[in-house]
Order: structure tokens, then C-alpha cells, then sequence
């Protein structure tokens, strides 16, 4: 309850406002007049419940909004000749904070920003290390998402077959700037990120970011230590927010509801790394991008002990490019067949993957 009253209702009216709501409630338990106690039955039984929740988003508390402007209408009232003063203290934090908010929102989020970047300078097939937590990471397109997408298509009785897809996917002109998100669902301990995670992973880029949430975890120490093997390309900075911001520190906005600042955009600093060295380019197939979604859906397949099912996808998406060049869909492939303990085909795959220049 505390949580509503000191960051809900406080940075929606102000502590004017809240003074006036509290009075409010007082002198309508005073005058027991059944309508304004219906009213502030329903303000108290609504508090209570989103107030005794485990979860307190600041959502949660919208409805109390209009009937907390009722019980200020009925204070100021009584202010007599200082209603005007006591209104203007009231409405002018929130109309300004209303404005800021509404004026952020329509600015691209640091996110939107970076994947827009992303889009034109990463490339294509490219594996990101997406380091400091999953809200704030830009919001490229991946494999992982196509796959996705693709298990939830297969709970259809409409599903087209193998064949009949990729016969779709000739048709789309490349290139397909896809892109593979290293840290997922599964193995959400690297998002804390390492060079060791860089290197074992094969990453082509980093992304980071932070912020004072705790969506956003990565720091300096961090920066530092992919100081050796990659450089910032760019940076997406929200503009400083005052130290005294609020946020709600369970929604992932990255947007204050009071102390604003210089803000100039919604969402974390955002860095985004490029390895030293350049990968060599290469066109990308809606056949690639199937193939490499197959193949990740393989993997979360057998983690969840299906393994028969895995397989059977490992090698439609091994067939659906035969003559792939694509190093990273070798190396998932010999992934998977090393947790299917299936050591030749995946030395094979492997092998095959060494071999291959990107």
C-alpha cells in the first residue's frame, strides 16, 4: 500500500494532491453523506486489494486516479478563497508531468534507436552477445524469434509443409538481415557478460546497456573488459534524468513518472560492440534464416528432453540449404548433436564448420 501512496498517487497529482485526496477521504468519513461514502468505499476497498498484491505496478493503481480527483475536488472545496491556489498547485506537476511523459513517448526509445542502427551496420547472420538483461536489449530482428513464430505455426492444422515454405522463401529477394541473440531463454546467466562468454560464443558483436533499473546491469567493469576484443561503433544515450527520478521498478519503460530532467528518450545507454576484425560479407536466403531458425528450435527441443523431435529438425534444417555456407548453423548443428550424444555427426558438423570462412 505504501508503495501506491508514495509513488502512484504522489507523482500523479504531487504531494499537494495527495495532501488534498487524504483530506478529502477525511472530511467525507466526516459528513457521511451515502454518496461521497460510496465513493470513498470504493477508493478504500479498490486500495486494499492492488495495495495487498505482490506485484504493485503503477498501472494497477489508474482507476484510483479519477475517483483520488474527486476526493481533491471536494478538499479544495472547502479551501474557499484559496481554491484557485490550491488547484493551480495541484494541476500544474501534472499536466507538466503528463506533457513530459506523452512528449517521451513519442520520441524513439534508445532501443528503437540502436535496432534501427543495428539494421544498417550489423551483418547479416551476425551473433550478438546481448549482455545487461533482456528489457533493454534493442529489438533486433533474430533467429530465436523466427522460430518463435514458426512453433507456434505448427500447432496449426493449416501448417504448410517443409517444401511448400521453402518454395515461398525462394521467392523473397535478399538480403535478410537477421540477426542471432547469443543469450536467451536457458542460459540467462551470461547476460552479465564476459570476454570469456565473447570468445566461447563466437560473437560478431556486443550489445550493453545501463541504467539506474535493474533491467539494465552492465557497467563499467564490463567495458573495460571488451576493451581487448571489440569497440564501440555507437552509442544511444537517453539524456540525463534527474537524480531525484522515479520510476516504477517493475516496469521495464525505462520511463520516470517524475524528475525528468534533460531526458530526451525512453530507455537504457545503449553500446553497441564491434569485434575486432570484420566478418566477410555474404547474401542471406529466407532459406538461411529458416535453416538457422530450425536449427535453434532443434536445440530447445532437446533441452526439453524431446529429443526425437530435436532431431528430426536438426535435419530439416540441415537439408533445407544443402549447400550452406554458414558457419554458425554448422556449429549449432554439431551443438545439438553432442547433447543427443551423437559424437560423429556432430565431429562432422564440426568439421564442416571449421571449413567454412563465415
Amino acid at each position: 500500500m505504501a508503495a501506491h501512496l508514495s509513488l502512484s498517487l504522489w507523482t500523479a497529482y504531487g504531494p499537494v494532491g495527495l495532501a488534498l485526496c487524504l483530506a478529502g477521504f477525511g472530511l467525507v468519513l466526516q459528513r457521511r453523506r451515502p454518496d461521497e461514502l460510496g465513493l470513498a468505499a470504493t477508493f478504500l476497498l479498490y486500495f486494499a486489494v492492488i495495495g495487498s498484491a505482490k506485484l504493485t505496478f503503477v498501472r494497477y493503481a489508474l482507476p484510483l486516479a479519477p475517483l483520488a480527483a474527486i476526493l481533491i475536488v471536494i478538499a479544495i472545496g472547502r479551501c474557499r478563497r484559496w481554491a484557485p491556489v490550491a488547484m493551480v498547485a495541484v494541476l500544474a506537476p501534472s499536466l507538466y508531468g503528463s506533457a513530459r511523459i506523452a512528449d517521451l513517448r513519442l520520441r524513439p526509445d534508445t532501443r528503437v534507436a540502436a535496432a534501427s542502427w543495428m539494421r544498417e551496420h550489423v551483418a547479416a547472420g551476425a551473433v550478438v552477445c546481448n549482455f545487461g538483461g533482456w528489457a533493454g536489449d534493442p529489438g533486433a530482428r533474430t533467429f530465436e524469434d523466427v522460430w518463435w513464430k514458426i512453433s507456434q505455426l505448427v500447432r496449426s492444422a493449416d501448417t504448410p509443409s517443409l517444401a511448400e515454405t521453402l518454395a515461398v522463401l525462394d521467392r523473397v529477394p535478399p538480403p535478410v538481415p537477421f540477426v542471432s541473440y547469443a543469450v536467451q531463454t536457458g542460459n540467462q546467466d551470461l547476460a552479465a557478460g564476459s570476454r570469456a562468454t565473447v570468445e566461447a560464443l563466437d560473437c560478431d558483436c556486443v550489445t550493453t546497456h545501463e541504467h539506474v533499473l535493474s533491467f539494465s546491469t552492465a557497467g563499467a567493469d564490463l567495458a573495460r573488459e571488451l576493451g581487448g576484443v571489440a569497440s564501440v561503433s555507437a552509442r544511444f544515450e537517453p539524456g540525463p534524468a534527474a537524480d531525484s527520478a522515479r520510476y516504477d521498478e517493475l516496469d521495464a519503460l525505462y520511463l520516470p513518472l517524475s524528475g525528468f530532467g534533460d531526458l530526451r528518450a525512453a530507455g537504457p545507454a545503449i553500446d553497441v560492440w564491434q569485434r575486432h576484425g570484420e566478418a566477410a560479407p555474404r547474401t542471406w536466403t529466407g532459406r538461411d534464416v529458416v535453416a538457422r531458425a530450425l536449427m535453434r528450435g532443434a536445440r530447445s527441443l532437446v533441452d526439453d528432453g524431446e529429443a526425437e523431435a530435436g532431431l528430426h529438425l536438426l535435419q530439416q534444417a540441415l537439408s533445407s540449404v544443402p549447400d550452406s555456407r554458414d558457419r554458425q548453423l554448422f556449429r549449432g548443428a554439431a551443438d545439438v548433436f553432442r547433447r543427443l550424444e551423437l559424437p560423429d555427426p556432430a565431429r562432422a558438423s564440426e568439421e564442416r564448420a571449421t571449413l567454412l570462412d563465415f
